[in-house]
């Protein structure tokens, strides 16, 4: 699948997300890597919009936060 959209910047809280504990565990465990702490934020143009949600609808092994974060 090829999408275009901009790169932008982001609100800057993935970092903190993405390096504790529970995240990079379930990471190596669910994904076999150590995420980097950060995201890519892209803007989609509408027409793209299709393309997401069905990459979305189709994710089911989505890391679900800790009960006590």
């Amino acid at each position: 699948m090829k999408l275009r959209g901009e790169v932008t910047t982001g609100l800057g809280k993935a970092a903190f997300f993405l390096s504790q504990d529970f995240y990079v565990n379930n990471f190596i465990k669910n994904c076999g890597f150590k995420p980097y702490p950060g995201t890519l934020n892209i803007v989609v143009p509408e027409n793209h919009l299709e393309q997401i949600n069905e990459i979305k609808d189709n994710c089911n092994d989505i890391i679900k936060p800790d009960e006590g974060f």
